[in-house]
């Protein structure tokens, strides 16, 4: 845009030069000369406005740029901190792992342990049943002896006594 204004500028400019040229030439040419004079004025006005224009326009994209660089900066370092904080959950993460497979193992271990204690114990009272079912066996061998013993004896004394 700024190019095409100059560009524009330059035209006139040597329009005013070809017009104060055939003004000068001629004789009725004082008006003439005051009007382009004045047209050149105008020109000037006009192209010191365009270079101003020009110059804003350069100013605002260079600061366009300017924060379009710290846009960037702010985006790595954004990325940055996302791989960092990425690194640190995996290592957090593998930590974590580590630290529950030794729980699980530790509880498997002291399962292990209370399963085999249990079934020890198991054994032992199965023993001690079996035990016990023996000796009430024994004891009911006996009693049943001992019963037939004093069946056997208080018939013969209810023999003897009615003899």
């Amino acid at each position: 845009m700024s190019e095409r204004l100059k560009s524009e500028v330059e035209n006139k400019q040597q329009e005013i030069d070809q017009l104060t040229m055939r003004l000068t030439s001629s004789s009725k040419s004082k008006e003439r000369i005051l009007a382009l004079e004045e047209k050149v004025r105008k020109v000037e006005e006009l192209r010191t406005q365009l270079e101003e224009q020009l110059l804003d326009e350069r100013n605002k994209n260079l600061e366009n740029e300017k924060q379009m660089r710290q846009q960037d900066l702010m985006k790595n370092q954004i990325a940055e901190v996302l791989m960092e904080a990425k690194e640190k959950a995996q290592q957090i993460i593998e930590r974590a792992t580590i630290e529950a497979d030794r729980t699980v193992e530790v509880a498997r271990h002291e399962t292990k342990k209370a399963v085999s204690e249990a079934s020890i114990e198991l054994k032992m009272i199965n023993q001690e049943a079996a035990n016990y079912h023996t000796r009430i066996l024994r004891l009911q061998n006996e009693t049943s002896i001992l019963m037939e013993d004093l069946l056997n004896k208080s018939s013969r004394l209810a023999d003897q006594s009615l003899d």
